[in-house]
């Protein structure tokens, strides 16, 4: 039992940990320097309950030169996808367009316009000063939906 607490422990303190650690100048430094990945933790699907996502490798990769979404999908699809392993949120965009704005707390806001995905209209991230983050995705043939979780530098994408 002991064992199986520690498990526990050390699963749910691995990146999160690392997040809530992080301070205002660290996170606006990883995120200047224009490569991180955003880890989602919780996903939240249009007009449904949330989930938790246990997996550690659903994420949104930021590089300057591209943006890569492996992310899981729960809504409602007006067109269905002809393979079903494109399923959920995933793509590769290397000619996007970025849009960044300062709230007035102080967070970053990214609006990502892909132009070479077809059912991507947008990815907007917003990210907080203490490390956390949000991402909702807009298509042209699915419902909203929006993540959380949290941002880290790649070389912590395992």
């Amino acid at each position: 039992m002991k064992y199986l607490i520690f498990i526990l422990f050390v699963f749910l303190t691995g990146p999160e940990c690392y997040a809530q650690k992080m301070t205002e100048q660290e996170v606006k430094a990883l995120v200047d320097g224009g490569s991180y990945f955003f880890r989602a933790q919780n996903m939240y699907p249009t007009g449904a309950r949330s989930k938790v996502i246990n997996e550690t490798y659903y994420t949104l990769i930021v590089k300057p030169e591209e943006l890569t979404a492996d992310l899981p999908y729960a809504g409602r699809a007006y067109q269905a996808p002809a393979n079903p392993a494109e399923v959920g949120v995933k793509f590769t965009s290397k000619d996007f367009a970025v849009e960044k704005k300062i709230t007035k707390k102080g967070d970053q806001e990214f609006r990502f316009t892909p132009k070479d995905v077809q059912d991507v209209r947008e990815c907007l991230l917003t990210v907080y000063n203490n490390g956390n983050a949000n991402v909702v995705f807009t298509f042209n043939q699915r419902q909203t939906i929006s993540y959380q979780g949290i941002i880290l530098p790649l070389d912590q994408n395992k």
